[in-house]
């Protein structure tokens, strides 16, 4: 029991989602083995919230997703952050949409 209580501690540590606007690109990182993920901005197309639902009754799990279109111009997803309740995921939502305008007012 300890050593999964490790790896998913490992994991959590190695995972995080960066904004960077000098570079005007998000950086993202989930879970234990996945790579590092570069969208650049100017190739965003836009912001996703998932529901997963059980029994069509209790919400199980939300995530934001970002779509994008990589270097070959097909169009692929993200996971941005995950949450057992709509409203959180919504406030990052919202963070990250003030984050990109704001740079676009410059």
């Amino acid at each position: 029991m300890l050593g999964v209580v490790v790896i998913l501690m490992i994991s959590l540590l190695r995972a995080y989602f960066i904004i960077d606007m000098d570079r005007r690109e998000m950086r993202v990182r989930k879970g234990l083995f996945d790579k590092e993920v570069t969208v650049p901005l100017e190739s965003l197309q836009g912001f996703t919230i998932h529901k997963l639902k059980q029994y069509g009754l209790i919400t199980v799990s939300v995530s934001l997703h970002a779509r994008y279109l990589n270097e070959e111009g097909k169009e692929k997803k993200v996971q941005l952050a995950q949450h057992y309740f709509t409203k959180p995921i919504q406030r990052i939502c919202n963070e990250i949409d003030e984050i990109i305008a704001e740079d676009h007012n410059r």
